[in-house]
């Protein structure tokens, strides 16, 4: 493959497979380096795709949502509504807003891996040329005008100031015992709880389907934000927020289901700056930091970012008519504004977070737009 037309993409990563099938339909030729994860039920990755999310990637691939939806798991673990609840002492759990659609769904919960593996096989099926070969290095790829590393492991982005504050995550498939209020089928339900210590914890319970765990119908994710440079207390977080997940999937009517092989645990940096895209040593555009959402406090937008950074990037590149980092910085702009006012939010002390939740006519601008 040469030429002016030409792409070579490194890594099949969400980001990586709708830049693919968005180049492609513009007419370039593409190719893909990617070599798929080895098999694992542990839940690596986000697992969470929004309807924004999926309607992004199914434009991209010139689909529809409910074709997408059906790659992906067969139409199983999507949910038409989302609950954001405050834990309330005395109380249990008082709503602060809902999002819901009648008919279609408004969000799927899977593993991350079959999501890739879906995006993959359908961007072959459209002819995209996959090379199973995991590229270390930019002389490894042809002499093509745009090479674009989704991966990170090329090196030579340009510096950005090093994260000083990173999401600590926890995440299982879980399996129904009982159901309680505030979940029920069919509702994903996003709990905000304050400990002792004030320490605010971000979760997020979903209908969940992934047939190397077919007993879990569910799934379950606990966040809280730290210190980059506090490595004894995100150690010890770690292991809290295990604490806190299991609690909360009791208190909700579930049990993690088999953790030893399923639970995963992560941790995100959040981006201060976004670098510009291109390596000045190797003229390859290195994407994975360019595409970060920001502060990640809304639930479940990595993936958005990334499918919105990719097509914005393909359009760019193929319309010549926008820088493509300034394309990819305007596309994303308006998502990372309203994370950074959610960060905001949820970082309000108890008191003010009570009354958020009474007027939620204040936070759904925030939170419900970018679902």
């Amino acid at each position: 493959m040469a030429g002016s037309e030409g792409a070579a993409i490194v890594g099949g990563s969400v980001a990586g497979w709708c830049l693919a099938v968005e180049l492609q339909r513009r007419g370039f030729e593409v190719v893909v380096y990617d070599v798929p994860a080895p098999e694992n039920r542990r839940l690596i990755g986000g697992c969470t795709l929004r309807r924004a999310a999926l309607e992004v990637i199914a434009a991209a691939y010139e689909t529809d949502v409910h074709r997408l939806i059906e790659a992906i798991s067969g139409a199983r673990g999507s949910f038409r509504r989302l609950d954001s609840v405050l834990a309330w002492p005395e109380a249990g759990y008082r709503r602060i807003l809902t999002i819901r659609r009648r008919r279609d769904p408004i969000g799927l919960s899977t593993r991350h891996a079959r999501i890739v593996a879906a995006l993959r096989r359908l961007a072959r099926r459209r002819g995209i040329e996959v090379v199973q070969r995991r590229v270390t290095d930019a002389a490894e790829l042809p002499p093509v005008r745009w090479r674009i590393d989704t991966t990170g492991r090329l090196g030579g982005a340009p510096h950005t100031p090093a994260p000083r504050d990173l999401v600590l995550a926890v995440q299982a498939p879980c399996v129904a015992v009982r159901l309680r209020s505030p979940l029920r089928a069919g509702l994903a339900i996003a709990p905000l709880e304050y400990d002792d210590e004030g320490i605010r914890w971000l979760s997020f319970f979903t209908p969940f389907h992934d047939p190397a765990s077919p007993a879990a119908s569910w799934y379950g994710i606990v966040t809280t934000r730290v210190r980059a440079s506090e490595h004894e207390r995100t150690a010890v977080l770690g292991a809290r927020a295990q604490a806190v997940l299991h609690r909360q999937a009791r208190a909700f009517g579930l049990r993690v289901h088999d953790p030893e092989a399923t639970l995963a645990q992560a941790r995100i940096p959040i981006e201060r700056a976004f670098p510009t895209l291109r390596c000045p040593q190797t003229g390859v555009l290195s994407v994975p930091r360019a595409f970060s959402p920001g502060a990640p406090a809304i639930y479940v937008d990595g993936m958005l970012a990334q499918a919105r950074g990719a097509v914005a990037l393909g359009r760019a590149i193929a319309t010549a008519q926008l820088e493509p980092g300034r394309a990819v910085h305007r596309a994303l702009r308006g998502l990372r504004r309203r994370n950074r006012a959610a960060q905001a939010l949820f970082s309000l002390p108890l008191p003010a977070a009570r009354a958020a939740a009474l007027a939620p006519v204040l936070v759904r601008p925030w939170l419900a737009t970018d679902w």
